[in-house]
């Protein structure tokens, strides 16, 4: 079944590849794709296509639902450079001021700058041709390497090598891997580098062939009527540097100060509006170009969504998770080793929220210590893997706060029958909690204006978080060793859970407080070798703790922490042992807040009437009172006792007097 699996799988990328080539719909490509895949993995082919819970149509929707917006304001800010003649603008004046000798290079990098902003390069095919046909002639440049040079210009270095580019192959991985934009700036440079000067030198010779070639000398006079009208387009296009500003700006929002991407292609969008207003032929044409923009952006977008479709449904095979397994692997060279320790663990890197989800990033460390046969010496292999996982939370908001760790549930290693070599498959699992801020309305206290209450309260506890304990903590571990020549071979860490302890009384803010901290315990478990090279195991505890100190009772605090060791070393510092343990710290500090709230309210005697009484009561109420308890005292509402005295509340009811010492006037009609 697998067999067929893969062989379905590479059926369904042979139908994209071919439809690309021969100008197929991908979407109609897409849907056949995918319906390959679910038929040779044994999927139902109609569920999975169409059904509301099938992979293909949730492929296609969460990319359509993150990424529909962004490729629409790409293709509106397209649209307004193409119409407005800012593209034309650009090039031609840097042509003119460096000769028509470097219309090659211009045109790559104005491409380039233009796919670097922002605009989608579906879109800068069309805005760059009409621009080719004028240009390509002036230069002798053959017409049958437009393809060539506007592939290099918008298709190579500015959609992924450069750092901080706008386009989706950069902003893609942003979202899944949790990396910046302008991740890799140094490599990404000098890949761009390498690709301009190769990309461009060879262009550049084969122009030069294509002077030599009568063939194609033909070719270029038959497209030498271009189709733009360069003195109308002298005369509306907005300046140069008026032309370069809505991307630069978009540029410096997005990578500078760190404006998300919609809010940055927003801006840049409307900057071209206001800026091109005259060269788009005012307010008048903004509705046609607005939508030709918008219905340029929606096409590729619903395309690639089909292709992601498509992955979706390879994902739900079971060749998939086969595959998933034997990427992780680690492979152990030598089956006649002896295996001392398998551990690892996992750092988170990233966790971001979405409506509905969490994604996470990490690092999953893998570590194996053996001891080879007919030897002495330790051999400690360690596979770093980045891990990535998206967990669906129903009702999760971006706002929520949530605390991520990875567990290593076991390692299984594996020998096939006549293999040399072994591999070890690991099996670790995700822990999420989510946290939200919820307002509650508590009743805390009655009273009643006609018959004495009694009320009965009571303490409600809720949680809160206080501090956020994510960080990384160094730990050293010393102690003289068994022996003194002894040998340190390796080392591995187990971490117990950390506890809540009493803070030392010395570092009592004050006498009598009652303050608590965390402390965690660990074991470090050395493996030392004696003169004649025997093994034993020597565990040494030592103890973390993260910072921080809390106050109140440690019964009402809840953290929720977890820590890994990330960093690992040992050895002997002459004749004593050193170990030096960095741990990663993921979590948060959450602590019960008592509240009164009342529970119950009894109602007894009535007030006796109050007529041969004083009319007229007069209360001198201190700063902070209270209006609540002093209507309650005197059997008075007390948005009537507000009004009386013309206190303003805001149309809620009282609570405190914010006003200075003043004198209550309470009628005894009230």
């Amino acid at each position: 079944m697998i067999v067929v699996s893969v062989i379905g799988i590479i059926l369904a990328f042979a139908v994209l590849i071919f439809a690309a080539y021969k100008k197929i719909s991908m979407f109609l490509a897409a849907v056949l794709a995918a319906a390959i895949v679910a038929l040779f993995g044994g999927l139902d082919v109609a569920a999975s296509l169409v059904g509301a819970d099938g992979p293909f149509l949730i492929g296609m929707k969460d990319f359509v639902g993150s990424w529909l917006v962004i490729f629409a304001l790409g293709a509106l800010l397209g649209a307004l450079y193409d119409k407005s003649g800012a593209t034309w603008r650009i090039s031609s004046t840097l042509i003119n001021k460096a000769g028509t000798q470097w219309t090659l290079l211009i045109y790559v990098l104005v491409g380039a700058l233009l796919v670097y902003g922002g605009i989608q390069v579906t879109v800068m095919i069309f805005v760059l041709l009409p621009f080719a046909k004028i240009l390509f002639p002036k230069a002798g440049i053959p017409w049958y390497l437009f393809p060539g040079i506007t592939g290099l210009a918008i298709a190579t270095f500015a959609m992924g090598q450069m750092p901080g580019s706008l386009q989706m192959q950069n902003i893609i991985p942003t979202q899944i891997l949790g990396t910046a934009l302008t991740a890799a700036p140094v490599e990404g440079v000098l890949a761009t580098l390498f690709m301009i000067v190769v990309g461009v030198g060879y262009l550049y010779w084969q122009v030069k062939k294509g002077h030599n070639d009568p063939e194609a000398a033909i070719e270029l006079y038959q497209v030498q009527g271009g189709i733009l009208d360069e003195k109308e387009l002298e005369q509306r296009a907005p300046g140069f540097w008026i032309s370069l500003l809505p991307m630069v700006v978009t540029f410096v929002l997005i990578n500078g100060f760190g404006v998300e991407l919609l809010y940055g292609l927003t801006a840049g969008c409307v900057l071209s509006l206001l800026f091109f207003c005259k060269s788009l032929g005012g307010v008048k044409g903004f509705g046609e170009i607005v939508s030709e923009g918008f219905n340029n952006g929606i096409f590729p977008c619903i395309i690639i969504a089909a292709v992601v479709g498509v992955g979706k449904v390879v994902s739900a095979t079971d060749v998939f998770a086969l595959v998933q397994e034997n990427i992780i692997n680690l492979p152990l060279p030598g089956t006649g080793e002896s295996i001392l320790d398998i551990g690892g663990s996992f750092t988170l890197t990233s966790l971001t929220m979405q409506t509905g989800q969490a994604s996470c990033q990490g690092i999953l460390q893998v570590q194996v210590c053996c001891q080879p046969s007919e030897s002495e010496a330790l051999d400690v292999r360690t596979k770093e893997m980045t891990v990535q996982q998206t967990v669906d939370l129903p009702g999760a908001a971006e706002s929520d706060q949530c605390i991520a760790w990875g567990e290593l549930l076991h390692c299984t290693l594996r020998t096939e029958d006549g293999a040399a070599d072994a591999s070890l498959s690991v099996t670790w699992k995700l822990h999420l909690e989510l946290w939200r801020l919820a307002a509650h309305i508590v009743v805390a206290d009655a009273y009643s204006t006609l018959c004495q209450a009694q009320t009965v309260q009571t303490v409600c506890k809720l949680l809160q978080r206080t501090t956020d304990l994510n960080g990384h903590l160094s730990v050293t571990v010393e102690d003289d060793l068994p022996t003194p020549d002894a040998e340190v071979r390796g080392c591995f860490v187990t971490l117990e859970a950390p506890v809540q302890i009493p803070e030392e009384a010395a570092s009592k803010e004050k006498a009598g407080e009652t303050r608590w901290e965390l402390q965690g315990k660990g074991t470090a478990h050395v493996l030392c070798a004696d003169s004649r090279g025997e093994l034993t195991c020597y565990d040494k505890a030592f103890t973390w703790q993260p910072e921080g100190s809390w106050q109140g009772s440690p019964g009402d605090a809840y953290p929720c922490l977890h820590a890994d060791v990330t960093r690992l070393t040992s050895g002997k510092s002459g004749t004593r042992l050193r170990v030096e343990i960095e741990l990663s710290i993921t979590g948060s500090m959450l602590q019960a807040q008592a509240q009164q709230a009342l529970s119950e309210v009894d109602l007894g005697e009535e007030f006796t009437d109050g007529t041969d009484g004083p009319a007229l009561y007069l209360y001198y109420a201190q700063e902070g009172e209270r209006i609540f308890d002093i209507a309650k005292r005197y059997h008075a509402r007390a948005k009537d006792l507000a009004a009386a005295n013309h206190l303003e509340t805001g149309g809620t009811a009282p609570q405190d007097l914010t006003t200075e010492s003043t004198c209550l006037l309470i009628p005894a009609a009230l």
